[in-house]
Order: structure tokens, then sequence, then C-alpha cells
């Protein structure tokens, strides 16, 4: 947490429970999208946009546990293991 918050945990420490959460938060989406933007520098920045090469690492799709199980039980079928 102490990596979330940066150089104001003694803030956090003096905000309301839900203020410091909404801190916390988006001090993580800002730590999050700094990693991105340091993987996407690194590498394909020449083959794509930065918004494009985001769009491919989240999931494009939202599967149910159900959907998730029947395609791995479908691998194993197919592979052969019971």
């Amino acid at each position: 947490m102490i990596d979330a918050v940066g150089d104001r945990y003694d803030l956090v420490l003096q905000m309301d429970l839900e203020e410091a959460i909404g801190f916390i938060q988006y001090r993580i989406r800002k730590r999050v999208d700094d990693l991105i933007f340091i993987r996407w520098i690194a590498g394909p920045q020449y083959e794509m946009s930065l918004e494009e090469f985001k769009s491919k690492l989240r999931p494009q799709k939202v599967r149910s546990d159900e959907e998730i199980l029947d395609e791995v039980y479908a691998a194993f079928e197919k592979a052969g293991i019971k």
C-alpha cells in the first residue's frame, strides 16, 4: 500500500475511509498506466498506438466461470486427460 500512495502516506491516514480508498485506487490506476506506458515505449511504440496496445492487454470478452471450465474440460478431453 505504501507504494500505491507514495509519499502521501501520512495524508491517507488523516482521510476519511472512503476518501482514502478512492485516493489509493486512483494511485494504483495511475501506477498501472505508468507501467503500461513504459512497456509500450520499450517495444511496440512504432507498431501501434498506446490506446491500441492497452486494448490488446485487456481481455476483450468477459467469460463466466462455467465457460472457462467448459473450455478447460474440452482441452483435457482433447489431450486424453480424464
